[in-house]
């Protein structure tokens, strides 16, 4: 959609029938956040960031009990930005546990102040924590949020209630704030970070606290049981190990209508139609049209083969190796446009392929032909939902290959609502310009850890593999990671969440495709 990402959304009722007609082919470290400009009707503000400055307090004994209040001096504190802590390799700010590792001090406290000009403005606050292990914040003296800890009265050697692991210690977790927690002027956020044991291995923190102005028009109506695509991503999958047959079977358990890819969908190279048979049909020729490997019964399958292509692959740096035009790739596949990059629409969807890497004839800046043909293409849709897809993640905050500043687009400028990525061996969600970027490249591949994390991280995961599990209707889409063990790993909802009728009754969606 075409508005700010968090923003409502209104939308023209989009209607499915049970077969979709093909239409056509085709380091500062103060503290101290200054007061944010007057924000417009229903703007979400971010009164705190998350990667911000903070003060902090290491101690073997407790501060005095006005440690939480606005007037309290801390200017003997330490100061760094977030994520702050220890132990976990992706910290902005290490911080001290005390002399003896084998008995870390229980407590750590951390403030940070924030002005406003007038709390009149605002209609809602939202606050979102990262904490490992436990952690209660306070808002000029009020406790507001009490995260993995126990009832009652909490002092210095308060334990966490339990021990967090990933994806847990990576996440942020979210709760509602009384408006009237806030002053005008400045404000004064205080968080105490507690230990499980004395011999917790690592420590985190960060915070983001956003306010939403008032007059917010009311929410789009949401559709109870509306016709739904629902689609699979997969990324850096094509290893031909156990680790893509188990998402594989994962993706075949959910009945996607069909399969978006991004990049690398063979190891170690796409240099032979075999050996992309080998890696790619092996596991989902169902869904590939028209497929004309050597199998006919496929890992984790059996899926019901069909008369259209439910595949959508983009290129991957390895998809190019060994070739001088990734040929194996394009005859193996059948796609629209010169098959590098092109666009396709699914119901209430359209999708944008871009061939992202160095070897693109047609260039990889926002003003290389390919970019200009984005650009058009995003201009001229009228589907509900702009997804566009490729390899080289824009933004990333991987501990192998990272950002990749030739493909950091505008994106959001020119219409897209999400924009999916791989190339990392791991799953992160950011948020850039108003709308989230997904890193997905946990399909099958060896897994990467993770660096310091970018200020625009909201979610990183490296843990086991994974795919994506995407629902849309006409005012709604929601994206989900979902690991081999089936766990949910991430859910983020653009609009209004889709309805899911309790039975599902498949139905057929055939892609209306654009040169």
């Amino acid at each position: 959609m075409r508005l700010p990402f968090g923003t409502p959304r209104w939308w023209l009722a989009f209607l499915l029938a049970d077969s979709l007609l093909v239409l056509s082919v085709e380091a500062n470290t103060t503290a101290i956040t200054p007061a944010p400009a007057t924000p417009t009707a229903c703007e979400a503000v971010e009164l705190v960031a998350a990667g911000s400055a903070w003060k902090y307090f290491v101690t073997a004994n407790a501060p005095s009990d006005e440690w939480k209040a606005a007037g309290f001096d801390d200017s003997g504190w330490a100061s760094g930005m977030a994520q702050l802590g220890y132990g976990d390799g992706d910290e902005a700010t290490v911080i001290g546990y005390g002399p003896d590792v084998n008995n870390k001090y229980p407590t750590t406290y951390f403030r940070a102040t924030f002005s406003v000009t007038s709390t009149t403005i605002y209609s809602s606050l939202t606050l979102e924590l990262l904490r490992d292990d436990g952690a209660a914040v306070y808002l000029n003296g009020t406790e507001v949020m009490r995260s993995n800890l126990p009832a009652g009265a909490i002092v210095y050697t308060t334990y966490a209630s339990s021990s967090v692991i990933e994806p847990e210690e990576s996440m942020f977790f979210t709760v509602t704030v009384p408006i009237t927690a806030l002053v005008t002027g400045d404000n004064q956020v205080a968080v105490e970070v507690h230990q499980a044991t004395a011999m917790s291995s690592d420590l985190g923190f960060d915070l983001r606290l956003t306010a939403t102005t008032t007059h917010c028009p009311p929410p789009p109506p949401c559709d109870t049981q509306p016709p739904i695509v629902r689609f699979a991503v997969i990324g850096d999958y094509g290893a031909n190990t156990p680790d893509e047959a188990a998402v594989a079977t994962l993706v075949k358990s959910w009945g996607p209508h069909f399969i978006i890819t991004t990049g690398d969908n063979s190891y170690p190279n796409s240099s032979t139609q075999a050996l992309l048979d080998t890696n790619v049909g092996q596991y989902y020729w169902e869904y590939i049209y028209p497929y004309h490997g050597v199998y006919t019964v496929s890992v984790g399958g059996p899926i019901a083969p069909v008369n259209h292509n439910r595949f959508w692959p983009s290129l991957g740096n390895h998809d190019w190796y060994h070739t001088l035009d990734a040929g194996p790739y394009r005859a193996f596949f059948s796609l629209p446009n010169n098959e590098r990059y092109y666009a396709f629409t699914v119901g209430p969807v359209a999708f944008f392929a871009v061939s992202s890497d160095g070897a693109e004839p047609d260039g990889i800046t926002a003003a290389s032909t390919q970019g200009q043909w984005l650009q058009a293409q995003l201009a001229a849709s009228t589907a509900p939902w702009q997804v566009v897809f490729f390899h080289h993640p824009p933004y990333s905050s991987s501990s192998v290959h990272g950002s990749t500043p030739s493909l950091q687009w505008p994106f959001q400028a020119w219409g897209a609502d999400v924009v999916l990525s791989g190339h990392v061996h791991n799953y992160e969600r950011l948020a850039v310009n108003g709308i989230p970027y997904i890193v997905n490249g946990a399909g099958g591949a060896p897994l990467y850890g993770f660096a310091s994390p970018l200020p625009e991280s909201l979610v990183r995961y490296s843990a086991s593999h994974g795919a994506q599990w995407v629902e849309a209707s006409a005012t709604g889409l929601r994206l989900q990671f979902i690991n081999t063990a089936q766990t949910v790993i991430d859910s983020l909802v653009l609009g209004c969440a889709p309805g899911i009728p309790p039975t599902l009754t498949q139905r057929m969606y055939l892609p209306v495709m654009r040169r």
